[in-house]
């Protein structure tokens, strides 16, 4: 069965940020309240997150980190809760509200507003003389670039995975690893490419940002991975076919990732590749010459 998101912000969506914003507004510390994402953009459906960023005074900014759990209780009941800090200094609260309803919750500093990563425009919910600071990032290619060398690496630095699970024999985190790699590496590579003002955006949060005719191959390859898993509730796999699929995903998203590097004039790392294809031709018998 498919189920159509309705279009808009629900009640629920509304009632959260309606109690959020009488919060907020109260607390002496706060200075500025938005929206950013697809509440912000008026693209949300029914299973949007709720993108609630808050500026705090400097010299508050303790006093609100030692309270942020309490803080968001009083948006309704929680249902989940985890948090991580953001490269530019600021907080990021995730939150599950009864109802229910995903927040994230970004805490950031008034003084540094101007310096965060913003490349959408705002909607203010309330502001206290801050709004000149909340500056749309115009020049990203430079952000771009990074991203591209970071995803180089961090794929290379996982490189041997598919030997030591295969290995092992460890066939579900094979399978889960390679999903991993689609969602982490392939489709940003991607986005990059075709979209780049969504780059940024997480894991399982971007596929929806690719062209229909990249999301057909995506797809696709998706169903040729799960295929040659086949097997994997019994005695396991082929080893074969699993070397297949890894051979496959591999060569489509190193692909990717060498069109996203030239297109951003960024060094791919040919030598590391070359190496962990000669790796994995001897430990899976994949990438034969």
């Amino acid at each position: 069965m498919t189920t159509t998101p309705a279009e808009g912000p629900t009640a629920i969506h509304n009632g959260v940020i309606k109690r959020a914003v009488e919060v907020l507004e109260r607390d002496e510390r706060v200075a500025a309240c938005w929206l950013e994402g697809s509440l912000a953009r008026g693209t949300a459906d029914a299973w949007s997150d709720i993108d609630l960023h808050v500026a705090v005074s400097d010299d508050s900014w303790d006093s609100f980190l030692n309270d942020r759990r309490k803080v968001v209780q009083e948006f309704g009941k929680l249902l989940g809760y985890g948090e991580t800090s953001l490269p530019w200094g600021a907080r990021l609260v995730l939150v599950t509200i009864e109802g229910p309803a995903r927040v994230d919750f970004y805490i950031e500093m008034a003084s540094r507003l101007s310096g965060a990563l913003r490349l959408e425009q705002p909607l203010l919910l309330f502001d206290k003389e801050v709004s000149e600071s909340l500056r749309v990032t115009t020049h990203i290619e430079p952000l771009i670039r990074a991203r591209v060398a970071e995803l180089s690496n961090q794929l290379f630095f996982g490189g041997m995975w598919p030997a030591r699970l295969s290995g092992r024999k460890e066939w579900g985190t094979l399978f889960a690893n390679a999903l991993y790699v689609v969602n982490q590496f392939l489709i940003p590579a991607i986005l990059i490419q075709d979209s780049p003002e969504h780059f940024f955006r997480p894991m399982f949060h971007n596929e929806r940002y690719l062209t229909d005719e990249r999301r057909r191959r995506v797809n696709e390859l998706v169903g040729k991975l799960a295929g040659c898993f086949a097997g994997i509730e019994g005695s396991g796999p082929e080893p074969t076919a699993v070397a297949t699929a890894y051979e496959l995903l591999l060569t489509e998203v190193w692909q990717e990732l060498r069109a996203a590097s030239a297109k951003f004039q960024v060094e791919y790392p040919v030598e590391t590749e070359d190496a962990m294809r000669v790796y994995l031709r001897n430990q899976l018998r994949i990438f034969a010459e």
